[in-house]
């Protein structure tokens, strides 16, 4: 199950997650949202479990609250017209449902009732700006924040080998970095394919810290980091090259009635970059073209882990491959919905 997998309870309180890792245990965490709100959760439940029970335990409104003013990041000045919106820090940067307050006042000023004490993320939106989230906050009688909003951020990237020419057809991966998280290899991702000069330009991008990726058949860039100031255009020349020793990957992604899934996102992991207990590493990234397949190059030997996820529906699939030094390795996978 990929970080972002959900599901509805039936009437009866039953729920089914198909299309998830074959082989990690799961945490599951459930949240209800009619009346008082209650949530809770069970840890380590190994794929293909049934009869999990999941006991919620009802909380009262609390009396919490976090107030203060929303600002340009850039001038200062108050922000008169925007929505925002709490939900627990524990959540992460998707929460499962958000009651957004509309505010309209001259100085910036909101005021959020009815927390309940634990560490809160906020949500803010703005016409003209990104949306964006702030925290962790603790909710409490004279709690006060500001929050900055930056402009848009505009990243151009031109992808180049060591010779300094152009790489038209790579792909270009960006995936934004949430402080204070652990990394989400299975979250937000922008991907583009470079233009004949070997260009990629990403506009109205949240300000703040992203890691980028970029490969062109065999040569591959090191997954670096940067960040994006808000309202400034970034320029950032990738450079790709042969890694030693490396191999390829070629995977054809399928539905479950056997058609290819063009568009989807594939992940690659290494076995070896998973150590029991830390947090999932940054997976190679590409999507797959109209026959359904997409090949990675300059991937590490070694075993692998295979996530396609497609982009129109929750269509997750999954598989085991081994790259070898110097070989194109194979690999199809179906989706199991």
């Amino acid at each position: 199950m990929s970080l972002m997998d959900r599901a509805s309870c039936a009437a009866d309180g039953s729920f089914v997650l198909d299309g998830i890792h074959p082989t990690r245990a799961m945490d599951l965490a459930c949240e209800h949202m009619a009346g008082q709100l209650g949530e809770a959760s069970v840890e380590a439940v190994p794929p293909g479990s049934s009869d999990v029970l999941i006991v919620i335990e009802r909380m009262a409104a609390g009396g919490d609250r976090i107030g203060g003013r929303v600002v340009d990041a850039a001038i200062g000045q108050p922000i008169t017209r925007f929505e925002v919106a709490a939900a627990p820090w524990s959540q992460g940067p998707h929460p499962w449902s958000l009651a957004k307050l509309a505010v309209e006042d001259v100085s910036g000023r909101f005021l959020i009732k009815g927390l309940d004490g634990t560490a809160s993320r906020l949500f803010v939106e703005a016409v003209g700006y990104p949306a964006q989230d702030f925290g962790p906050f603790t909710p409490g009688p004279d709690a006060d924040v500001e929050l900055r909003l930056g402009r848009h951020a505009t990243l151009a990237v031109r992808v180049i080998d060591a010779s300094g020419a152009c790489q038209p057809g790579a792909s270009v991966q960006l995936t934004r970095v949430v402080e204070g998280d652990e990394p989400m290899p299975f979250g937000d991702l922008l991907a583009a394919v470079a233009r004949t000069d070997g260009s990629v330009e990403w506009t109205d991008l949240t300000p703040g810290a992203y890691t980028l990726q970029a490969a062109c058949g065999d040569l591959r860039a090191p997954r670096q980091r940067i960040q994006l100031p808000p309202g400034l255009r970034t320029p950032l020349d990738v450079t790709l090259r042969p890694l030693p020793d490396s191999g390829a990957l070629e995977i054809t992604a399928l539905d479950k009635d056997g058609a290819a899934l063009a568009g989807a996102v594939v992940r690659v992991t290494m076995r070896a970059d998973l150590t029991e207990g830390d947090a999932l590493p940054e997976p190679y990234v590409g999507v797959t073209l109209k026959d359904g397949r997409v090949r990675l190059g300059g991937l590490p030997p070694g075993s692998c882990l295979v996530m396609v996820t497609a982009s129109d529906v929750m269509k997750n699939a999954f598989g085991e491959a081994t790259v070898i030094a110097d070989q194109t390795a194979h690999i199809t996978v179906r989706a199991t919905r």
